[in-house]
């Protein structure tokens, strides 16, 4: 897979360059920024403290940004969680659903399938993605490391209002991200 740049924009915002090989990753730099400097993270990745070489960017928004819903089905095919959700946000959410993105990640053990859908307005989005957008930075994966520490370790719905930190565990979370996005905004 190779170089992966995580831009990380979570209580203290993070610039984190791994590079996975086979199936492990490994964290090649990490360099904190201030979020004001969100708009100049060019000057920070050319200053030499992180290094552009990156084919894949992904943006992990903290869990904050997001608004949540779980919701239960009667079926667990993927298409139809897809159809169904655009539904259940108009019903649930003061917001029009085609003015939001997003996407869901599975709870079930067995049993009715339950999923938690996790979305923000459009032009929130756009407004976090646009600096990065301005200097060339697109990101490939819009996900968040943080909701997947709270999947990871046993998903209770008051950790979506105090999200616990995950800084201990961020070679396993990236390992995991890397490999297969919780959420990812972009699909």
């Amino acid at each position: 897979m190779g170089k992966i740049l995580f831009i990380d924009i979570a209580e203290t915002p993070e610039l984190i360059l791994a590079e996975k090989k086979k199936e492990r990753i490994t964290l090649l730099e990490r360099t904190e920024f201030k979020k004001e400097e969100l708009r100049d993270l060019r000057s920070k990745l050319n200053s030499g403290s992180i290094v552009l070489k990156a084919p894949l960017i992904y943006l992990s928004l903290p869990p904050e940004v997001f608004g949540f819903r779980v919701i239960e089905l009667p079926f667990k095919e993927e298409h139809k969680i897809r159809e169904v959700i655009p539904f259940e946000l108009r019903e649930r959410v003061m917001e029009d659903p085609e003015t939001l993105v997003y996407d869901f990640v599975r709870l079930s053990d067995g049993g009715p399938e339950k999923v938690l859908i996790a979305y923000i307005k459009k032009d929130e989005l756009t407004d976090i993605i646009k600096p990065l957008s301005d200097q060339g930075l697109e990101p490939d994966v819009i996900g968040s490391l943080g909701l997947r520490h709270i999947i990871d370790k046993g998903f209770k719905p008051e950790d979506l209002i105090n999200p616990p930190k995950y800084r201990e565990d961020l070679t396993a979370l990236i390992e995991k991200e890397a490999e297969r996005p919780v959420i990812n905004l972009l699909k």
